[in-house]
């Protein structure tokens, strides 16, 4: 769960909650609302990234889902491109990188145990624990929604300055910055939810 995709989604969005992109980079429709427009943006310029690097991978695309979902969470219900940059630069300003990434891990396990009920479950459909599809997606939901509740409980705080690291050096030399702080984060919260020695 902590490949090279990941980590480049990881990167993305705390690039952007350290001010790392200029404000015409987090503008691409200006139709959406603002929150939506700055989610748009980072996963297509992750996107881009990965692409451009031949890192795609099954948990890559699932990195994507979490980082729309942990931009949307993080802009939270502004209005306007300004009041996005503004909310953005809070993180920045008080060096809470680590807030930004534990929101990532949150989503990004929410996302990763979702995949693996809604794959493994198909098979058991129609049984006595799960009558009907209904009852698969709301296990789903349950498992994603304990998974992100759990790794929203473990903080991340010892984790702010190699964040800020990998930020000063940029997406290629702070990448391996980058994947060993997710390694790192994804180990405790995967050990909060008892899943890991």
């Amino acid at each position: 769960m902590a490949d090279a995709a990941v980590a480049r989604c990881l990167a993305t969005l705390t690039r952007a909650g350290a001010g790392d992109f200029a404000p015409e980079a987090l503008s691409l429709d200006p139709s959406l609302p603002a929150a939506a427009d700055l989610a748009a943006a980072l996963r297509a310029c992750a996107e881009s990234d990965i692409a451009g690097r031949r890192e795609a991978s099954q948990f890559g695309e699932l990195g994507l889902d979490a980082l729309t979902a942990s931009a949307l969470t993080l802009a939270g219900e502004v209005a306007t491109p300004a009041a996005v940059r503004a909310t953005l630069a809070r993180y920045s300003e008080e060096r809470r990188l680590s807030e930004v990434a534990g929101r990532f891990v949150s989503e990004d396990l929410a996302c990763a145990f979702r995949h693996f009920v809604e794959r493994d479950t198909p098979a058991h459909v129609g049984g006595p624990r799960l009558p009907g599809v209904s009852d698969a997606e709301r296990l789903a939901d349950d498992v994603a929604g304990i998974c992100r509740q759990t790794a929203d409980g473990v903080r991340l705080g010892g984790l702010e300055d190699d964040l800020w690291r990998a930020v000063e050096r940029g997406p290629d030399a702070g990448h391996t910055l980058y994947r060993s702080v997710l390694t790192a984060a994804l180990s405790d919260s995967l050990r909060a939810l008892g899943v890991a020695p």
